[in-house]
């Protein structure tokens, strides 16, 4: 008769075994993580290519200058592009959900929204998941509509000396006085109002010709070799 010699693992080798599938089960997490990051960038580039053209669709009516930043408190960028039928879908992120937490107050969260509703909350907030370069491409309260602060407003898309490198939309960061965050705003750039490190270090934007890209986040908000993506006249 053949005799079976069972074989009992000591309680060594089971924390090894133990140990190597926890490394593995880490590392399958990441990965997983990783890849449904880049699923939801992949949308936000959509979203971002569908306000490149209902922007350039703009642009082509209104002979060439780019819309408001916002005008007053009812009024965003993002209502002109509403009105080319380019759909609310568009201005949502899957990174984001429904709603921001709060910078003024840590643990209280703010609805995500993505137009203007006039004489409401949701008119002054302006908490979109997409920023708008306003400080640069268009008309906002700040400056009057000839020559606004620095000489900047009202952009022309013929001013743009290379539309491949000026940033017009990308993923924005909440104010920290919670009053708005739909646009990107130059000037503050290297602080907390600049583009957003929304999937996990990196910023969607889309540019003047149209194409779109993922970046550092804090590179395009603090190297200065980017400044050059933000001005319509640089060199």
């Amino acid at each position: 008769m053949i005799q079976y010699k069972l074989k009992i693992f000591s309680l060594i080798e089971l924390l090894v075994i133990f140990a190597i599938f926890g490394v593995l089960a880490s590392l399958l997490s990441s990965s997983l993580k990783s890849i449904s990051s880049r699923g939801r960038q992949a949308v936000c580039f959509n979203n971002l290519r569908n306000m490149g053209y209902a922007t350039s669709v703009y642009l082509s009516e209104n002979e060439e200058i780019f819309m408001d930043h916002r005008r007053g408190d009812y009024y965003n960028w993002h209502d002109h592009l509403l009105k080319l039928d380019i759909g609310e879908t568009s201005f949502k992120c899957p990174e984001r959900g429904d709603e921001w937490e709060s910078r003024k107050t840590p643990g209280k969260t703010l609805p995500v929204i993505t137009k203007t509703i006039p004489k409401t909350i949701l008119s002054a907030l302006h908490l979109m998941p997409y920023g708008y370069n306003g400080f640069w491409l268009g008309y906002s309260p700040y400056g009057n509509p000839v020559s606004g602060p620095l000489g900047r407003n009202f952009t022309k898309l013929s001013d743009i000396k290379y539309p491949h490198r000026m940033i017009v939309i990308s993923d924005s960061q909440i104010s920290t006085a919670d009053t708005w965050a739909s646009s990107i705003w130059y000037l503050n750039k290297f602080n907390n109002e600049g583009v957003s490190a929304v999937h996990q270090e990196n910023t969607s934007i889309l540019y003047a010709d149209g194409h779109t890209s993922s970046e550092i986040a804090m590179e395009v908000n603090q190297n200065p070799e980017w400044d050059r993506y933000w001005k319509p006249y640089h060199n």
